[in-house]
Formats: structure tokens, C-alpha cells, sequence
């Protein structure tokens, strides 16, 4: 069969990122690979169907060029992925397509939880991937190729015969990542991907899943999901596997730039002393970062990070208050946070923060704890988000329970709450919960802003990746608005 996947177009110039394992706004100046569809092709491949893949949001082109490349490929099946932020604007453009061609969404957070009310959300979608797509799509493709039952392929919702919407069982676990080919490179415009330090660049995947059970995370392993998104159970490579990849990556590819995907790349300390050591040995002269967790790092290890070509470590923080982090079971204390800071500070590895603010319970005092804490670690850069439920966790739950979700009760389809909640979020615009009232939400997103962007240690690194005068103008600007903001606190 011929089958398009497609990465849509960016949201208001944004590039994003679209994956199974999560979705988000890509960092600024970031362009990220959609190595959830390299993994499909891959596997599509293999079987013997047509692949093209389409990164209109890789290349920066518009819904206008894109439908157009959609018309001229002709496929059977048109694949894509999404995010929460980007669906309604996704599936219009979506529907714009011709009917006869069957159009397949992954998006990994609403259509999982809900997926009857959303494809009643989105009529145009005819079927919702509720897992690993690599895994999924060779029997979706198969079974659709030969006339078949989609209720006897696992893990997906889709429309049947009589328009009716169904879910099948979970999808079939894979143990042994070794097996799944690596992404199809080929298929991407490498060109076209830039990293942090603006070099040729990929993403990568060690591992998938993740072993923590921090209960307001989409990506836990903890019984609530487990029972229907096995997909969510941790499970990792080959060190072999990941070193031959990354070989491929640097000598075919030209890469020079990688980012580790994985949920927690120092779970096991010994499996990751091995990966560097075959990075050491290999002499791929690569720049690497990583997530990691702040209670499983020593000065040992991050030495051994650093000459395997670490630079940067991104650090789920969360939260700065002893107690909002108990209440999240996010399983760390405070004193674990402010040694991992001092630790990457004395290695000279650059720190990503991922902070979270709004949580039930929380005080202004603790949010602005929050913000000094980055503030005075002089991070290299940082993530605020504002917490919202995010759908299928124990804490989407407990929200409900308590009645903490603002205008709940109005939404009989609970796919459109959580399309406006989660845009919400992501533009920090008003608040989900009821922890602050909408005054003091756009009181304290002002004051995070002045206190972690407004000193150097955030400015001097932007100016330095600065490549034109219109970025430059940019900055300027941005800096200027923040500093003329009167201080809130």
C-alpha cells in the first residue's frame, strides 16, 4: 500500500514536537526529527509498502504546500501524529483531504484516555493509534490491505462499518527493542534539524518507557496505565545496539548534535557507565544531553558523562518546595535537587531545568522558591509549565475527585475539555486548576519570567547563538518587556 506519514505544519512559526512518547513546543531554535514516524517507515518498509514521509513541520512549510504534496503522493493511508495544542488546527486542515483515504492519528494523551469522545471530536480521523505506532501500523496496514477486521488489530479506536466508534484491546508488548530496525533516516530531510548548539542534529531513543511512577507524568509505569497502555513499561536497548545506531548517526548522517530521549537515561548507572564507554572508545567526537533524574547522580558518573561528550543534563526539579514535591510522589527530596545543581555546576555540564508551577496546595511564596532556585543556579535554560491533570494519571483522578479542574462539569465530550485545558497549558494563558485564581496565574507566569530571564546566565548564551539581526532585534525586544514590567512580588 502506498502510505504518507505526515509531521504538520508548525503552530503560529513554532516547531514542535510531535512523538508517541510525548509532545511539546521544541526549544527555541530547536528543530527536532519525528522519530516516531522514522520508526514506522522503518518498520512499514520492511513489510513492503510505499513510504513517504512528510516533515512539513521539519521544513517550515505551510497547510497550503502541504496539501498540495499530500495530492501528489497519492497514498492509501495518510498517518499523523499530533499534539494536544495542535490537533484542532491538525484535523481541519486534515479535512480538507479527500474521503477516500483513510487518515490515522497518533497523538499520546487524549485519544488514549478517551477515545471514543475523540474521534467524535474529530469525525475525519477514521482511526487513533493507542500505542507504539512502529508496533501497531504493520498490523493496521495489513489488515486494512486484505479487507479485514479492525477489531482484531490491538491497540487502536477507530470507526467501524456503521460509524459507530470501537476500541480494541491493548496492543502486544515488545520486550526486546533490539528487533525494531532503526528509524528510517533516509526518509527525513536531515538537513533540515538543528540542536541547542545549532550543529547537525537527531533525537534518539536508548530505551522506552519509564520505571518512576511521579503520578501527574503520562509516561509512568504504575498500575492505573499499566493495565491498558502497556506500552508505558520500561524497557531498554542493547548498549550495542545504541552504539552501532549512533555510529550511523555520525558517519552516514553527519550528525555531530544528540539529544537522549529517554524518559530517565540514568535509571541503571551501570548500563549508562557502558554507553559511555562505547562512546569513549567509538571516538565519535559527539555532543550529547540527556534527562535524568536528580536523585541518582555523583560526581563520578557526571565526569564520566563529560568526556563521553555530555554537555548538558536536563533535570526534572518540578518544584521547589519540600512539600508540593511529597504531594506529587515525585519521589525526591530538596536537598538531592540543590546537590545535583552544585555537582553539574563543578563539572562544567550544562543544566536544563524542568519546573512545574500551579500544583494543588502550592503558595505564590512557592512558586517564586521555585523560579529563584533556577534563577540562582544560573541554569542554561528552563521549562515552566503550568501543572494541568494530564488525562489517564492518578492525579488527573484525584483533581476530579476533589474538584480542583476549573469548568469541568461544562464539557460533556471530555476529549474538548482536555484540548482546551492542555492548550491552556501550553500557553500559560489562564489557569486549569483551582489553585490560583486567573489574577494571580498571570501575576506569577510575569513574575517566573522577570526572575529566570532577566541575568545573564540566561541572556549571555542567546546572544552568543544570535545569527542574524532580526534575532537580535528579537531579544532585544523580549528583554526590554520584561525589564519595563513593574515587579508583582
Amino acid at each position: 500500500m502506498n502510505i504518507l506519514l505526515l509531521n504538520p505544519p508548525r503552530v503560529k512559526g513554532i516547531p514542535l514536537v510531535r512523538e508517541d512518547f510525548c509532545s511539546r513546543e521544541a526549544e527555541k531554535g530547536t528543530v527536532y526529527p519525528p522519530l516516531s514516524i522514522a520508526y514506522t517507515a522503518s518498520v512499514l518498509e520492511n513489510c513492503g509498502h510505499k513510504v513517504v514521509v512528510l516533515d512539513a513541520n521539519g521544513e517550515g512549510i505551510d497547510w497550503a504546500s502541504t496539501i498540495y504534496r499530500i495530492g501528489k503522493s497519492h497514498p492509501d493511508i495518510i498517518g499523523f501524529w499530533s499534539t494536544n495544542f495542535s490537533l484542532r488546527q491538525d484535523a481541519y486542515f486534515l479535512g480538507k483531504i479527500q474521503q477516500d483515504i483513510l487518515v490515522v492519528v497518533t497523538e499520546p494523551i487524549i485519544s488514549t484516555t478517551w477515545p471514543k469522545d475523540f474521534l467524535e471530536l474529530f469525525p475525519r480521523i477514521n482511526v487513533a493509534i493507542l500505542g507504539e505506532s512502529d508496533i501497531i501500523y504493520p498490523y493496521l496496514v495489513s489488515t486494512i490491505e486484505k479487507g479485514g477486521d479492525l477489531e482484531n488489530v490491538k491497540g487502536i479506536a477507530f470507526r467501524s462499518r456503521d460509524r459507530n466508534v470501537k476500541v480494541s484491546p491493548p496492543q502486544i508488548i515488545t520486550k526486546d527493542l533490539d528487533r525494531i530496525p532503526i528509524p528510517a533516516y533516509h526518509l527525513l530531510p536531515m538537513h533540515a534539524y538543528r540542536g541547542f548548539l545549532r550543529l547537525p542534529f537527531s533525537n534518539f531513543l536508548a530505551s522506552r518507557g519509564c520505571p518512576w511512577s511521579c503520578k501527574f507524568c503520562i509516561r509512568s509505569s504504575i498500575p492505573e496505565l499499566e493495565m491498558y497502555k502497556p506500552h508505558l513499561l520500561y524497557r531498554t536497548r542493547s548498549v550495542e545496539s545504541v552504539i552501532e545506531e549512533l555510529e550511523i548517526l555520525v558517519h552516514k548522517y553527519g550528525r555531530k548534535e544528540v539529544i537522549f530521549e529517554d524518559s530517565t537515561f540514568n535509571f541503571n548507572l551501570s548500563r549508562v557507565g557502558q554507553i559511555c564507554d562505547g562512546l569513549t572508545r567509538s571516538k565519535l567526537e559527539l555532543k550529547w544531553c540527556a534527562n535524568v533524574r536528580v536523585d541518582n547522580l555523583n560526581r563520578e558518573l557526571l565526569e564520566k558523562l563529560k568526556r563521553a561528550g555530555c554537555w548538558c543534563l536536563r533535570l526534572g526539579m518540578e518544584f521547589a518546595s519540600e512539600r508540593v514535591l511529597n504531594a506529587s510522589s515525585k519521589k525526591i527530596v530538596l536537598e538531592q535537587t540543590l546537590n545535583a545543581l552544585k555537582l553539574c555546576k563543578k563539572t562544567g555540564i550544562k543544566i536544563h531545568a524542568f519546573c512545574m508551577w500551579g500544583y494543588p496546595g502550592e503558595s505564590v511564596n512557592d512558586v517564586l522558591d521555585t523560579a529563584k532556585l533556577v534563577s540562582r543556579y544560573s541554569t542554561y535554560s528552563f521549562s515552566f509549565s503550568s501543572v494541568v491533570p494530564l488525562p489517564g494519571t492518578p492525579f488527573f483522578s484525584e483533581c476530579v475527585q476533589n474538584n480542583l479542574i476549573l469548568d469541568w462539569d461544562k464539557y460533556l465530550n471530555k476529549a474538548e475539555w482536555a484540548v482546551e485545558a492542555l492548550s491552556a497549558r501550553k500557553w500559560m494563558d489562564k489557569p486549569v486548576l483551582t489553585t490560583f485564581d486567573e489574577n494571580t496565574h498571570l501575576r506569577l507566569r510575569t513574575e517566573i519570567q522577570k526572575t529566570t530571564k532577566l541575568r545573564m546566565g540566561y541572556i549571555l548564551p542567546r546572544l552568543f547563538r544570535i545569527r542574524s539581526l532580526t534575532q537580535l532585534r528579537d531579544v532585544i525586544n523580549a528583554y526590554l518587556r520584561l525589564k519595563r514590567t513593574p515587579n508583582l512580588y
